[in-house]
């Protein structure tokens, strides 16, 4: 790794601490440089604004996170119903910065960091369950002439879901949701609500804790 190189991660690592320590909107450019020892033309030559270093930064999470997820949705060993009960198993095991990520957002839901975060996650996270139903459609397991909108569906209403646990909502307000979920995505694809009991129960580990 060249010097230069070497510098834009070294930022990019600081400007993330600073944002989960003091939140995006809290942190200035100047505290970035500050930080990170470097003067404000070096700054510029590797970025053109803190908006752009956070884009950078969420990025490399979620491409981080998907890693994670592509492995599993490429392996030609499982089978369609495995996988979409296993997108919830993966996520109990999630990489610590990835945690503290998701603990910063819920302290700080509506800013910047929320907001892009949210929106490069939905657009990384869709495309793999779709992936998954058309599999399933193809295995003959599910029955759907609508897999993209029924992958936006389960993204959005999964979401729904994991914005109440930050919101610290009532347990069993939860658990009724996620009952409500596993019994729409199962109606959605004609499958027994049984066969989601791994994902369920994922779900319920995960969020009323």
């Amino acid at each position: 790794m060249d010097n230069n190189t070497s510098k834009r991660e070294e930022i990019l690592q600081i400007a993330l601490q600073l944002f989960l320590e003091k939140g995006y909107e809290n942190t200035t450019i100047n505290n970035i440089i500050q930080a990170a020892n470097v003067s404000k033309g070096g700054m510029y030559h590797h970025f053109k604004s803190k908006e752009e270093i956070l884009d950078v930064v969420i990025h490399r999470l979620i491409d981080e996170d998907s890693a994670r997820f592509k492995s599993m949705i490429e392996n030609k060993d499982m089978s369609a119903i495995e996988k979409l009960n296993g997108l919830f198993m993966l996520t109990e095991h999630m990489p610590e910065k990835l945690e503290e990520v998701n603990e910063c957002i819920a302290r700080n839901q509506d800013s910047l960091f929320d907001y892009r975060a949210q929106e490069l996650s939905k657009e990384r996270s869709i495309p793999y369950i779709i992936e998954i139903i058309r599999q399933g459609i193809e295995e003959n397991t599910f029955q759907t002439d609508y897999p993209e909108e029924i992958g936006e569906f389960f993204y959005l209403l999964t979401n729904s879901i994991f914005v109440d646990k930050q919101k610290n909502a009532d347990n069993k307000k939860i658990e009724q949701k996620i009952n409500a979920f596993v019994h729409i995505i199962s109606q959605s694809l004609c499958i027994r609500a049984e066969e989601l009991t791994p994902m369920k129960k994922s779900m319920l580990d995960q969020i009323i804790k």
